[in-house]
Parts: C-alpha cells; sequence; structure tokens
C-alpha cells in the first residue's frame, strides 16, 4: 500500500507560517495497492485522512515513512540545474549553496537545499524552498499522524524528454514540466510560457513534442507555437494521473534530505531485526536437522557394519565367547598368521592381502576351513569377472594354488566361489 498526498493551500502564507498558524492543510490523497489499482481517495484537511472511511490498513501505511509520498505545489519551489567544481561528492555537496545563490532572489539561508545525484563533471539537479514552509508542513503533518519518507514537486511528476514537454491543465493552473524545468502558472500566461518553452529547445526543424494532460489548445496556437500536441484526457482526478506515474517516474530529488530525512520507527526497525533473526533462526534449526539426520545414518551404517564383522569372525572362530571389537582381534589373528602359526592363518592373510590390491570393492561373505585338506574356501562378491582373475593372479603369483570352483552374476554382481592351498613350493607355516 502507498498514500499519495497532494497539496492543494495551507493556512499560512509561504515563508511566514508556523506551526500555530498553520491549522489546516486542504489536500488530496488517494491509496494505491501493490499492483497500483486505486483502492480509496477523498479531499480532506490532512488532519480527517487517518479517521477517512474505507481507508485500508492504516497501521500498515504508517509503519514505515517509504509508504507516504507528499506532492507539494510546484510555486512554492525553485527548480534549477547547476554545475560545481568538486572532485568528491562531499566537496560538491558542500558548495552547492554558493553556486546556487546567484539564481535565488531570496537569502539562501532561509531555504531548505535538496539535491539529485551527485556526478563529477555533470549537472546537478536542486530544489529549494522556503525552509520555515516546508517545516510547518512537516510538522503539522506528524501532529495528524503522518510522516513521509517522501516529499515532491507535484509538477515533477509529469512526463518529458529530450524532445518533449507536458502540460497538465488544473483548473485555471498549468503546470508544466520540460527536461530541464518545472513550473506552476495561471493558464492566463501559459501562451508566453509554452514560447520561452519552445526557445529552450532551440532550433528544431521539426515541431516540438508537447503532451497536453487534460485540456486542449486551439490549432493556430500550436503551429504559432511550433508545437506537435498529443492531447491526452484525464480520466480521474489529477492526483490519480500524478500517483500513476510514481513507479516509472521516480522523484529526481526527494525533499526530505539532511535534517529533514525520514527516520523510520524504531518497531519498524526492530520488526527488521526479528525477521533476520527468525530466518537465522530457522536456516540453524534446518542445518542441525541435517546434521542430526546424517549423524543417525552414519551411526546405523556404522552398527550394520560392524554387526557384519562380528558375525564373519564368529564364523571363523566359533569357539571365542566375546567378540568385544571384530576389527582389531581380527588383525591380531591375522599378526600371528604372519609369524607361521598355522596354515589357516596364513590363507586367510594371504586372501586379506589380495582383496585390499587395487581399488576394487570386493566383499568377502564366508570363509570356510579343510583342515585335512589344508584348504580355504571362500564366498566372495566382486563387481566383475575381471576382479576375479585379478585376484586369483595376484594370489597365484604369492605361491598359492588357487581354484574358481562357480562363478556367475545376479543384480549387477558377481558372486564367486574360491578354494586356495598351499602349492608345494610353498612350505608349511
Amino acid at each position: 500500500m502507498r498514500l499519495f498526498i497532494r497539496i492543494l493551500s495551507a493556512a499560512g502564507p509561504p515563508g511566514r507560517g508556523t506551526q500555530e498558524t498553520m491549522d489546516t492543510i486542504r489536500c488530496q490523497w488517494l491509496v494505491h495497492d501493490s499492483l497500483g489499482n486505486t483502492v480509496a481517495q477523498g479531499e480532506s484537511d490532512a488532519a480527517d485522512i487517518l479517521q477517512a472511511e474505507g481507508l485500508p490498513d492504516a497501521e500498515g501505511l504508517l509503519a514505515d515513512p517509504d509508504n507516504i509520498v507528499i506532492l507539494v505545489p510546484s510555486a512554492h519551489v525553485a527548480w534549477l540545474s547547476c554545475t560545481v567544481p568538486g572532485h568528491r561528492a562531499a566537496q560538491v555537496r558542500r558548495a552547492l549553496p554558493f553556486a546556487v545563490e546567484e539564481f535565488l532572489t531570496q537569502d539562501v539561508e532561509t531555504l531548505h537545499l535538496a539535491h539529485g545525484p551527485i556526478s563529477r563533471g555533470h549537472p546537478v539537479r536542486c530544489a529549494l524552498i522556503d525552509r520555515q514552509l516546508i517545516t510547518d508542513w512537516l510538522a503539522h503533518l506528524a501532529d495528524c499522524g503522518l510522516r513521509p519518507g517522501h516529499m515532491v514537486p507535484d509538477a515533477c511528476l509529469l512526463p518529458c524528454d529530450e524532445t518533449s514537454a507536458s502540460v497538465l491543465l488544473d483548473d485555471g493552473e498549468a503546470l508544466v514540466r520540460t527536461p530541464e524545468d518545472i513550473a506552476s502558472v495561471d493558464t492566463s500566461t501559459l501562451a508566453s510560457v509554452l514560447e520561452s518553452v519552445r526557445a529552450s529547445f532551440g532550433d528544431a526543424d521539426e515541431p516540438l513534442g508537447l503532451q497536453l494532460i487534460g485540456g486542449d489548445l486551439s490549432e493556430s496556437h500550436a503551429d504559432h507555437n511550433g508545437f506537435a500536441i498529443r492531447p491526452t484526457p484525464l480520466e480521474g482526478s489529477v492526483l490519480d494521473f500524478l500517483a500513476s506515474r510514481w513507479d516509472r517516474n521516480r522523484e529526481e530529488v526527494n525533499l526530505l534530505q539532511g535534517p529533514l530525512a525520514p527516520v523510520k520507527p524504531s518497531r519498524a526497525s526492530r520488526g527488521g531485526w526479528r525477521s533476520v533473526a527468525a530466518l537465522a533462526a530457522l536456516w540453524l534449526i534446518v542445518t542441525l536437522g541435517v546434521l542430526i539426520a546424517e549423524g543417525y545414518v552414519a551411526n546405523h551404517r556404522a552398527d550394520a557394519a560392524e554387526a557384519e564383522s562380528t558375525d564373519l569372525y564368529r564364523s571363523i572362530y566359533p569357539n571365542e565367547r566375546r567378540v568385544p571389537n571384530a576389527y582389531a582381534q581380527m588383525r591380531a589373528k591375522l599378526r600371528q598368521s604372519g609369524a607361521g602359526t598355522g596354515t589357516f592363518h596364513f590363507l586367510l592373510g594371504k586372501l586379506a592381502a589380495g582383496t585390499v590390491q587395487g581399488n576394487a570393492d570386493i566383499n568377502v561373505r564366508s570363509i570356510t576351513f579343510n583342515d585335512s585338506r589344508s584348504e580355504l574356501t571362500s564366498e566372495l562378491w566382486l563387481p566383475g569377472y575381471a576382479e576375479i582373475d585379478a585376484l586369483k593372479r595376484e594370489l597365484e603369483g604369492q605361491g598359492l594354488a588357487v581354484d574358481i570352483s562357480s562363478a556367475e552374476e545376479r543384480d549387477e554382481i558377481v558372486r564367486a566361489r574360491m578354494r586356495i592351498r598351499l602349492s608345494e613350493q610353498v612350505p608349511v607355516p
């Protein structure tokens, strides 16, 4: 939601008003939703806007100054551009009051100066308004519960480009905008104003484009001034038209700068931080949940592997009652095999060494030892037949006799049965 307020009149003449004398501000107002549609509008004193019937979500409008836009009469604003030397934006900003002083008839110390973007070597757009007047406006609006985030001259929202200007006719008043100027004039002086506008564009072969909003001019008057007029009827109020251009033609100069810059309420800041904190907390909870889930899966897999190792160990050594650490106990048995304590441990050690050669994933499913034949039979699961041949060559290279009694592929796994025994060239350990 966004609330637009166009100031029409205020008690107390410009430059002389005070908060005590400015009892009312007559204005037009309307509210746009997020799609730019008008959901409420009216004309009243500023003090009555928040109590107007049909005004939606007043609390939401007041939560952020960015939601409130004030359009002030352009007749109260001096609008000009000037080039100021300086290497840094801060230098240009400090020099602006002295640069604009030569264009003014009023003491610059009594004026509030706002400016557009500062770019070295380019003219700076400036807007000046009586300091007391704008201070009184803001004080009265604050008393009415309205703290705006934007305050702009109404004419600056009119369309224009480098080859065209625009005029909006409004009940005896004409708002004028060119690429360099804005003005509010009486319609009785519009002819001379248009002559000045045409001259400001210099010599051109083609007629100057002029968008005429809310009225018409005689054809002879248009030809005389060298304009190609494009009439644009007003389908609603003047404020409807100006507000509709807000997102397409955001203010070039916001009058609320320096000491008049809007300050967001602390509750809005706290609300923003609360949103950030809530998002961070949610992220932390999700991260912890993922870590806990991964830890649970890892523990489950470790428990399954440990149980499988224990079962394999018990199948090899059925007489051992306690198996607190099958891996450590198996390593101890294999170290014993290296010392030559028996044919079984010797063959088992050779098989274990052969299965860890290379990168093949070889799963030993069962082991059987025939003591009378000094033969070790193992059931293996391997990725493919090539791994069987590689393991067979590895064991035969160590002087063992190797037989593959069976091998078949099932579910993309080769299941093989292998018998190994000592050859005649290898002495019995």
